[in-house]
């Protein structure tokens, strides 16, 4: 499920979900002013990154067989990866407070959220 992306001149984001519903929702919120590429598991995120570069990457947590933290973890050891900033998505709170910090996510910050 992976969308290659125009290089548009446009930032790219890789957006890492397994539900198809989730990818299409952000692929429509910011197709307008980004390159979107989607993906529906931390494995096919993982090949990706060994080609190419996003700008950002928006990480479901909850993912099978490989979940978000596992993903990160492995993009944080990757060379020249480690670097990309990440938005962990999920719909459960307790869970980036939970596993967030072991796998290398600074934690949920909620004013960085507002325009300065």
């Amino acid at each position: 499920m992976i969308n290659p992306g125009v290089r548009s001149g446009k930032k790219c984001i890789l957006a890492v979900d397994d539900a198809a519903i989730i990818l299409l929702r952000i692929t429509d919120a910011l197709g307008e002013y980004y390159d979107v590429v989607t993906v529906n598991s931390g494995a096919r995120a993982l090949r990706y990154l060994e080609r190419k570069k996003p700008d950002l990457i928006l990480l479901d947590i909850r993912m099978m067989p490989k979940d978000g933290f596992e993903t990160l973890r492995e993009i944080r050891a990757m060379e020249g990866r480690a670097e990309i900033p990440v938005i962990m998505l999920t719909g459960m709170v307790q869970e980036i407070s939970d596993g967030g910090h072991q796998a290398g996510h600074p934690g949920l910050h909620p004013e960085a959220l507002f325009p300065r």
